[in-house]
């Protein structure tokens, strides 16, 4: 799979090594996460570089080093997470799909790896599901909403490719959660999957997804009409995920 360019990897490899040195012991592991980690899905010019940074202690003096060390690296798309070592267990407790997903889509760049053993509860990752799906919806009416009557192309480009990466993490736990373990990576296979097996009309997500890739080009009145057909899929993600997934767990998870 492609991923991010030799000169990237070894930039961040840079970054860590410094990031090592500014905090010697304090440094417990760095992980990328996300579509640079496995390459799926990642966009050179607009996927960002997720990192877990975990800390031995984060105070002040700590953040002061992460964030020297960030400033020398802006030519970098990094986005940080930082935690204290204490708080690696509540937070894979907490936040289950995001702990799920580093745990799938990961490559550690230095210490630990402290996603190896990350236990997933199913039912809390259900939980987070369906309150997520019913957010993303929400989120996307009020993006509807503030662009006005009279969009232009970039903004309504920019509302749709930013839906794809988090959808794709939720709709591959949704069929996780159904019983694929593992799903699979790439979007438009996930997609499939929902509308085979589960009857959902996802074409304005298939759409969608084909502008991010800069390979379906639309008019300004196109992509105003894509938008509003995604707001219904959305919707009706949001309304029959609860639904599945109780009749599934009902019929013992079969």
């Amino acid at each position: 799979m492609k991923g991010p360019s030799e000169q990237t990897l070894q930039w961040l490899q840079s970054f860590t090594e410094e990031l090592a040195e500014l905090l010697g012991d304090g440094l417990y592991s760095v992980t990328l996460f996300g579509s640079a980690a496995t390459g799926v899905e990642f966009q050179p010019e607009s996927s960002d570089l997720n990192l877990l940074i975990v800390l031995e202690q984060v105070n002040p003096d700590t953040l002061r080093h992460v964030r020297s060390a960030l400033l020398r690296y802006r030519r970098l798309p990094l986005e940080p997470v930082v935690v204290a070592r204490g708080q690696l267990e509540e937070l894979s407790r907490s936040y289950p799909l995001e702990a799920w997903e580093i745990r799938e889509n990961r490559r550690v760049l230095h210490g630990a790896d402290v996603a190896a053993d990350w236990a997933v509860d199913l039912g809390d990752l259900a939980r987070q599901l369906q309150g997520e799906l019913l957010g993303k919806a929400l989120g996307l009416r009020s993006r509807y909403l503030e662009l006005g009557p009279n969009p232009k192309v970039r903004e309504l480009d920019e509302v749709l490719s930013e839906l794809i990466p988090p959808y794709r993490a939720l709709l591959r736990a949704l069929l996780r959660l159904l019983g694929h373990d593992p799903p699979p990576r790439e979007f438009l296979e996930v997609i499939t999957q929902l509308e085979e097996r589960y009857g959902f009309d996802l074409m304005g997500f298939r759409d969608a997804y084909q502008v991010r890739q800069g390979t379906k080009r639309l008019l300004r009145e196109e992509l105003l009409q894509l938008l509003e057909r995604v707001l219904k899929e959305a919707d009706a993600l949001a309304g029959r995920a609860p639904e599945l997934l109780r009749q599934h767990a009902e019929s013992g998870g079969s």
